[in-house]
């Protein structure tokens, strides 16, 4: 009974040592071979946070993947893997790591991996970082100074910008990614003030970002909208009598150029101050415009005008011009020797009256007036005219056949007679 005890005392003890010895040992081994579990080093390191390079985050953030769970994984700024940056403990194959501050600069990343029973070799080249250093400071807020409100007819309004950093450089810009600058300005204290650029009219939405020796920070979202209406009108600065050329006279509807008007404007007539009697109007195409009036009393009229677009209106002009319309012209009969051609008196012929202001009368461009065989033996021989101007008209009679009626361009028309002329005092 003795020697059974002892036997099975023996047995235990061996046992013992031999789970004792096992677990001792200083790390596992492979099958086959025997060699060491070797830690695996991360294939790849990609930038979290900021998402991309250069960026103002003093710590960024990487990603690394084909690790092992359970694996510390550290990075470096050097080749040789001394210059620890960062580490964390696997949970998966990928793990995040946030780096220590950086100072200001480029960084290549670099990383090995060490497990229970070793480290492994420093990795090739994984990514790089530049860090900028501060970020500038985006705006808080933008408000209008000029104009103080919108809408507004300003095309290049002032605007001040709240919550940024004395130095930098408050930038404007009219679209989400800040790529159109509308203008800048140096931060006095925690503002700055921006006059923008020329805008189209429509509604436009201001953005801002801020620069300063580190470099531009992000886009900031709409802080403002602004609705442009456009250019206000442009008043007339003069109105010309064109038609008559001169006053007193007997045209009851004057014809006046109105000069230093914007294109596109429309132009408007008056016969009072207060620009409410309106008697005339025209579009400019540019800067000068004729506009007439319609029929005048007898009398001495003065003319004002203003013009109006999309914006609005401009002011009632000074009185520029005035005209005296006299009433309606005395009938003048002029008549001329007849043309005793056949073709002449008969159906197609008669005779043309050109005329002018100026003498000198060439018939290639002048104005005239067609007066046609109607009946009888002879083509009419006379003209009674009714609105001819004060001063002196100039005229010169030619003949025409059938064979050269109005418009034609073949037949016969005589040479035009010697140039008269009539004078209305």
């Amino acid at each position: 009974m003795k020697s059974f005890i002892f036997v099975l005392t023996i047995l235990f003890l061996t046992i013992s040592c031999k789970q004792e010895s096992k677990n001792a040992l200083p790390f596992t081994y492979n099958k086959p071979g025997n060699s060491p579990i070797v830690p695996t080093i991360a294939t790849s390191m990609t930038l979290v946070s900021p998402a991309s390079t250069p960026g103002f985050d003093a710590t960024p953030v990487f990603s690394l993947s084909g690790v092992v769970s359970g694996e510390t994984i550290k990075i470096f700024t050097n080749s040789a893997c001394t210059n620890l940056a960062g580490s964390a403990v696997a949970s998966a194959s990928s793990v995040t790591i946030t780096s220590q501050t950086l100072s200001v600069g480029t960084f290549n990343f670099y990383s090995n991996t060490t497990n229970a029973y070793t480290t492994s070799a420093c990795s090739g080249l994984l990514t790089s970082y530049q860090y900028l250093g501060i970020a500038p400071t985006t705006a808080t807020s933008m408000t209008l100074i000029s104009p103080a409100s919108s809408p507004g007819t300003v095309a290049t309004p002032a605007v001040r910008l709240f919550g940024m950093v004395s130095g930098e450089t408050g930038n404007l810009y009219v679209d989400s990614n800040c790529s159109q600058s509308y203008g800048s300005a140096l931060v006095s204290g925690t503002t700055a003030t921006i006059i923008s650029s020329q805008l189209a009219p429509g509604v436009n939405q201001f953005y801002t970002n801020s620069t300063n020796t580190a470099g531009t920070g992000t886009c900031s979202a709409a802080l403002l909208s602004y609705n442009y209406l456009g250019v206000l009108p442009t008043s007339a600065t003069a109105l010309t009598l064109s038609t008559p050329s001169t006053s007193p006279n007997y045209v009851s509807t004057p014809t006046f150029m109105a000069s230093g008007v914007s294109n596109g404007d429309t132009v408007n007539l008056y016969t009072d101050a207060s620009c409410l009697s309106l008697v005339g109007i025209a579009t400019s195409t540019g800067g000068s415009v004729y506009v007439t009036s319609s029929a005048l009393s007898v009398g001495t009229h003065s003319f004002y005008t203003n013009s109006s677009n999309l914006v609005g209106s401009s002011a009632c002009s000074s009185a520029l011009s005035a005209y005296n319309y006299l009433g309606p012209a005395p009938s003048v009969q002029i008549s001329w020797n007849a043309n005793r051609e056949k073709a002449v008196n008969k159906t197609g012929g008669g005779y043309r009256i050109y005329y002018s202001r100026t003498s000198g009368i060439d018939p290639a461009s002048a104005s005239y007036y067609d007066v046609p065989y109607v009946a009888g033996p002879t083509a009419p021989v006379t003209k009674t005219l009714s609105n001819l101007l004060i001063g002196t008209t100039y005229f010169k009679v030619s003949a025409y056949s059938n064979l050269n009626a109005p418009g034609s361009t073949s037949g016969t028309m005589s040479d035009t007679s010697t140039e008269f002329s009539i004078t209305l005092p």
